[in-house]
């Protein structure tokens, strides 16, 4: 009971040096290093990658023990170069990944050659997508976010008149990688790199899901007219404005309603994130001392959730299915002018919607030539066994 309270107490505490302390001198080391001596030429790359690349096909490699013939045909640059081929084959994503960047340091002819194409993606690959977030215009602001991805609408865009490059105000895609973690680190250093560089000169806010018109108007004793039920949400928005714009308070009190954060009210976000806001001076000087404040060093998480919460990602991850045959690079930014549009992969709840658009393209009369051939390319690869060619 004493070693017990004793081990909780230095977890507690978070004494690691003296809880190593207590376990080496009462029970002993937990690891050790030992010293091997080989008895054959043998080729082991120090390099995490192997380790994956054998556990992933469960074969293993001479460890320095007894059995030195167990591995014995794996003791030459040509048959590691001929074992990593193998596995750029493999019906494993993660594994043909591994090997192709254990190629890429490989010099022979053989090897280059092999990766010259970069990694095969096939059908039902599991890809995580890096997206730079696309930009459109509005009468109201300056520009608006647009962080999410309509899987349907940039496949149709893409068949559309056989287009090579979707339209700068969509999404697109800049990386692709096989690991989740890291494409969520790719994709916060592109979103801070971008923030780092972008004027504060657009409105900068984030709107409230929970604001109801009507209910907003009984609250404040606003007559709701009865010709609105016919109108959008945005066309009775501009009649209020224009009837209260005079009366600063409701105009506060509207604008706080619609919105959660708005520069016009930075306070809100100050005081949601424990940053200073000083009451003596007006709204802009405070938000000039803000942004001076959030591009500190020290200060770039804060800065990049500050955008994520007015404004949105600049870069975001969404996690896809490959849907035809294609070769691409793994973790490197993809060519804008030709690979982005080669790339097909969609959300896997979209998969089958995806499949039924790409054949109602093909059956429709009214559709060009053009996008037909670019719709039956991409079946053709795809692992699909109903095409009506």
């Amino acid at each position: 009971m004493y070693w017990f309270t004793v081990e909780q107490y230095l977890k507690s505490i978070q004494n690691l040096d003296l809880l190593n302390q207590l376990w080496i001198e009462l029970v002993g080391n937990l690891t050790a290093v030992r010293e091997v001596c080989f008895h054959k030429r043998t080729y082991l790359t120090i390099d995490p990658y192997y380790s994956q690349i054998f556990e992933l096909q469960k074969r293993y490699i001479f460890d320095g023990g007894e059995d030195v013939d167990t591995y014995d045909k794996f003791t030459s640059k040509e048959t590691e170069t001929s074992f990593l081929l193998e596995a750029l084959n493999s019906s494993k994503l993660e594994t043909r990944n591994i090997a192709y960047q254990l190629l890429r340091g490989i010099k022979s002819e053989k090897a280059q050659e092999a990766i010259y194409s970069s990694i095969k993606l096939n059908p039902g690959d599991k890809i995580y997508s890096v997206y730079q977030a696309g930009i459109y215009y509005t009468d109201e602001i300056l520009f608006v976010l647009q962080d999410y991805v309509n899987d349907l609408e940039q496949l149709y865009l893409l068949l559309e008149n056989n287009q090579e490059n979707l339209y700068p105000e969509y999404s697109q895609r800049i990386y692709c990688y096989t690991n989740k973690q890291q494409a969520e680190a790719t994709a916060e250093a592109l979103h801070r790199k971008t923030i780092q560089k972008t004027d504060i000169s657009f409105e900068w806010r984030k709107e409230n899901p929970n604001f109801d018109l009507k209910q907003w108007c009984l609250d404040n004793n606003f007559s709701y007219k009865s010709e609105w039920d016919s109108w959008d949400d945005y066309q009775i928005v501009w009649a209020i404005k224009d009837i209260i714009w005079m009366d600063d308070e409701l105009s506060d009190n509207f604008r706080r309603s619609r919105y959660i954060y708005h520069p016009k009210h930075i306070d809100t976000w100050c005081n949601d994130n424990s940053v200073e806001y000083d009451r003596n001076l007006d709204n802009w000087d405070n938000y000039r001392r803000l942004m001076d404040y959030l591009h500190l060093p020290k200060n770039i998480e804060l800065l990049s959730k500050f955008w994520k919460d007015g404004t949105g990602n600049f870069a975001f991850v969404k996690e896809e299915v490959v849907l035809h045959k294609v070769y691409m690079e793994i973790g490197k930014e993809l060519n804008k002018q030709s690979e982005a549009s080669k790339l097909i992969a969609v959300a896997e709840e979209n998969k089958e919607a995806a499949y039924k658009l790409l054949l109602e393209t093909l059956e429709k009369k009214q559709i060009d030539k053009q996008s037909k051939s670019r719709a039956r390319e991409i079946l053709q690869k795809a692992d699909w066994q109903e095409i009506p060619f």
